[in-house]
């Protein structure tokens, strides 16, 4: 089925059906939540088979002139508070596409496939500005939202887009219209423009070369979050790569390589695995484990040890996974973790 936004009405025939019983909804410009109270009016239970999907992934099927594989990017959002998440039928099961966005990066899987990146590069701006002013509540409230963007596998297109996602309210969600309806943010056209912020993005440059990461803190740039003791020290390797056009890269000199700086971390054995996991991820990932451990768990975890506060033990761990279990979270692979 299709659903226009004009009115909710139902446009087309049921368009495809894997089975009998399985079969999908598509909507333009309507959030699942739109399709969910649409089908409660209509009397038609949201079963288990059931599918919501955007537009797109019917344009994509007469493209190919088959049905297509469905994938996140094609599955519609339903907030939380939607009718069909009500107690009023104890029945009805919500489809399975329809999932609940943690606000927690550890309990999301972001890749380097980044579907947001121009509201996702406004956040990061102004996070960093607001980190460079020593405003660490602001600067965190960006953070989180460009954190929350990079693992959504559809575009935002519409408002109505952001629906059941958290971590977007007040000037996120301010920053994110406006750029949809002028294509650009003027507050952050204004500090890109703002000497200040040039001054310090230019040091932050100089003392990523120059410095070591633990050393940091001992400079006007990027604050880490590495909670440990443990001996550290930093290499540069130079990495060679095929030229893709040969005639751009005789524009650049012939450069063929690139500069990959690598950190060099000593831990005893004994500490590998909680070394391992606090080093492996991007920065808000990890403040966002150790965020989720203290407020759901009841657990602090850091760079050497996880301890239940509950139980009042130390928890051993001989990998990663051992930890995520001890948490009670799926494990997320590092190339997962780019949040």
């Amino acid at each position: 089925m299709w659903f226009s936004s004009k009115g909710m009405s139902l446009d087309m025939a049921t368009l495809s059906r894997k089975s009998q019983e399985d079969s999908g909804v598509d909507a333009e410009n309507n959030s699942g939540s739109d399709v969910l109270e649409w089908l409660q009016v209509q009397n038609i239970k949201a079963s288990s088979q059931l599918e919501l999907l955007d537009i797109s992934w019917l344009i994509e099927c007469m493209g190919a002139g088959r049905p297509v594989e469905t994938t996140g990017k094609h599955q519609l959002v339903v907030r939380r508070d939607s009718p069909d998440h009500s107690n009023s039928d104890p029945q009805r099961i919500p489809p399975p596409a329809v999932q609940t966005i943690s606000q927690y990066a550890c309990q999301r899987r972001t890749t380097l496939n980044n579907c947001n990146r121009v509201f996702t590069d406004a956040f990061d701006v102004l996070a960093e500005n607001y980190e460079f002013r020593e405003n660490e509540s602001c600067s965190v409230v960006f953070m989180r939202a460009a954190s929350v963007l990079k693992s959504l596998p559809f575009t935002i297109i519409s408002m109505k887009d952001l629906e059941g996602i958290p971590c977007l309210e007040g000037k996120a969600k301010s920053i994110i219209e406006e750029i949809i309806e002028d294509g650009e943010s003027s507050e952050v056209k204004a500090v890109l423009n703002d000497e200040r912020y040039k001054s310090f993005k230019g040091l932050l440059l100089y003392c990523d070369l120059v410095e070591s990461t633990f050393e940091k803190l001992k400079t006007p740039s990027r604050k880490v979050d590495a909670l440990d003791h443990f001996q550290k020290c930093f290499l540069i390797l130079k990495l060679h790569h095929q030229r893709v056009d040969s005639d751009k890269a005789s524009q650049q000199g012939g450069k063929n390589w690139k500069a990959i700086r690598v950190d060099l971390v000593m831990c005893p054995y004994e500490r590998r695995a909680f070394a391992l996991l606090g080093w492996t991820g991007s920065r808000q990932f990890e403040r966002d484990l150790r965020r989720y451990a203290t407020h759901e768990r009841k657990m602090i975890l850091d760079n050497h040890a996880l301890y239940d506060k509950t139980k009042r033990i130390f928890l051993k761990a001989e990998s990663e996974e051992e930890i995520f279990a001890h948490l009670g979270l799926d494990y997320i692979e590092p190339w997962e973790r780019n949040a």
